[in-house]
């Protein structure tokens, strides 16, 4: 397995685009009215990258999914209808079910102590659903969660006359086997980062910058992947049948 060193790819990105790192603290310091009139970015580099970033997994996309449905059932009742006329019938029914989810990461992290790792992985059977949380990396890299789906369906059956149907409501649960990919972005979290004066006799001082100003987006972001192994629901449907 191998492993990602957050502070060390930060520094190696910080080191590679001084130029304009200098022009984003400029700016960072203009908008905030502040001056930094008589100092320059330190011509070697130099900065602390604390143990405190928080960090987000994002950008998940699924391959190779294998989805197998399995059908629960949720309501199960028989309607007669003992008329000479058409009758009608409006059947419901509201039921919670566990949804369970695996993630097994190829690569690890190595972060500081005190950095959190948030999790907002979107869903396969619904792509504006997300399981969500926090997660501290372990030696097997393994995250495991689940969460309760609340699923509400309704339906008019029409009973011919003189008959019997049995009525069966269904939520249909998907478990499926996957690979993914996405990013491990720090997404906040200072940098001390140090200034050289202009004056020869003054050296040098440092202040703490966010590092979501030092670097862009995709320099704070670093490729994961890994498999997914998860139990979900994906949809209702109705059944009807003569008794």
């Amino acid at each position: 397995m191998s492993t990602i060193d957050i502070k060390a790819e930060l520094r190696k990105e910080y080191a590679a685009d001084l130029p304009n790192i200098w022009n984003r603290i400029k700016a960072y310091y203009a908008s905030i009215d502040q001056s930094l009139d008589g100092l320059v970015l330190d011509p070697e580099g130099n900065v602390d990258f604390y143990a405190d970033y928080q960090i987000a997994l994002a950008d998940f996309s699924y391959q190779t999914q294998t989805p197998m449905l399995t059908p629960v059932i949720a309501f199960d009742q028989t309607l007669t209808n003992h008329s000479n006329v058409q009758d009608s019938s409006t059947v419901s029914f509201t039921r919670s079910e566990t949804a369970s989810f695996s993630f097994g990461f190829k690569e690890g992290l190595k972060i500081g102590t005190k950095a959190k790792v948030k999790v907002g992985i979107p869903l396969i059977a619904d792509g504006e659903a997300e399981v969500s949380g926090e997660l501290t990396f372990d030696a097997n890299q393994q995250w495991t969660t689940s969460n309760t789906q609340s699923w509400s369906a309704s339906e008019t059956v029409n009973i011919p006359p003189n008959s019997t149907l049995r009525v069966q409501g269904i939520i249909q649960n998907a478990k499926t086997k996957a690979t993914f990919s996405g990013f491990a972005r720090v997404t906040d979290g200072n940098v001390l980062v140090w200034f050289k004066y202009t004056d020869p006799t003054k050296g040098y001082t440092e202040f703490p910058i966010p590092v979501t100003v030092l670097l862009t987006k995709d320099q704070r972001s670093f490729p994961v992947s890994g498999s997914y192994d998860g139990i979900e629901g994906v949809s209702t449907n109705w059944v009807v049948n003569p008794v």
